[in-house]
């Protein structure tokens, strides 16, 4: 089932009953292939993500648990610059915490270099107020085309969710090659 924006901010609050700690996913092994451009060594790459629509959402209940699939579309800023397309599933449990997987798909720019990347990430998370959810994980640079074919790395995430719209904003920082 289709539903509105809202619905993610309404099932986050419903389901919220506590907090629970966070935990953060461990590092992926970074890749020792380079991208043209790229240092062997490694790239620092900082910056942010923000979604700044949702096209798809669908919220299915299970037992206890809540089913979120979303797909967002967003902007990133930073060392990777461009726009994504990211693709959610959250389960949501009781206690308001909540766990995520999704692939990003980003037509990007890394130093002057032009393709696509496409990232696999985690993250886990929980409500820190009745407007706000937080979370944290990573993300893994999985393929890439064009002029950044080749390009691998590990991104640590840390971000927020604004309830009220059902949008997140979250920053990067790892290594690319």
């Amino acid at each position: 089932m289709h539903a509105r924006r809202g619905s993610l901010v309404l099932i986050l609050a419903l389901a919220a009953g506590g907090c629970s700690e966070i935990t953060q996913p461990p590092p992926a092994a970074e890749s020792r292939v380079s991208a043209p451009g790229l240092q062997a060594a490694g790239t620092a790459a900082t910056g942010e993500f923000a979604q700044t629509s949702i096209s798809t959402l669908d919220v299915t209940p299970a037992g206890s648990n809540t089913i979120i699939r979303q797909t967002s579309e967003g902007v990133i800023t930073g060392t990777i610059q461009g726009t994504f397309q990211d693709d959610l599933h959250v389960v949501i449990r009781k206690s308001g915490a909540f766990s995520t997987s999704f692939k990003i798909t980003c037509q990007c720019e890394i130093g002057g270099q032009s393709g696509t990347l496409e990232f696999t990430a985690t993250d886990v998370g929980e409500m820190v107020s009745p407007s706000t959810a937080v979370f944290s994980g990573r993300a893994v640079i999985t393929g890439a085309t064009d002029a950044l074919a080749g390009t691998r790395g590990h991104l640590l995430i840390d971000g927020t969710v604004d309830l009220a719209t059902g949008l997140s904003t979250y920053q990067y920082d790892g290594s690319i090659r």
